[in-house]
């Protein structure tokens, strides 16, 4: 079930991995988008907690059950 709820989330916001926003920045900063260094290390202290979060526990609850279901059939 967690699968499922994750795969209908995905698509539905921009939820890029922390690595790909900071390399958003850093091009529109180098390509005069007005973006600064400030605003792209701001963005990985944000991102970097929420890919944490939004990945690691959801990974680790699928996989956590993964071997519970498995054992059941």
């Amino acid at each position: 079930m967690l699968t499922y709820t994750v795969g209908v989330f995905l698509p539905l916001g921009p939820l890029d991995h922390v690595v790909v926003s900071a390399l958003h920045l850093l091009f529109g900063g180098w390509l005069g988008a007005g973006v600064g260094y400030d605003d792209a290390i701001g963005n990985v202290a944000l991102a970097t907690p929420g890919n944490i979060i939004g990945g690691l526990l959801p990974m680790t609850l699928t996989h956590a059950a993964r071997p519970k279901a498995s054992r059941r059939s």
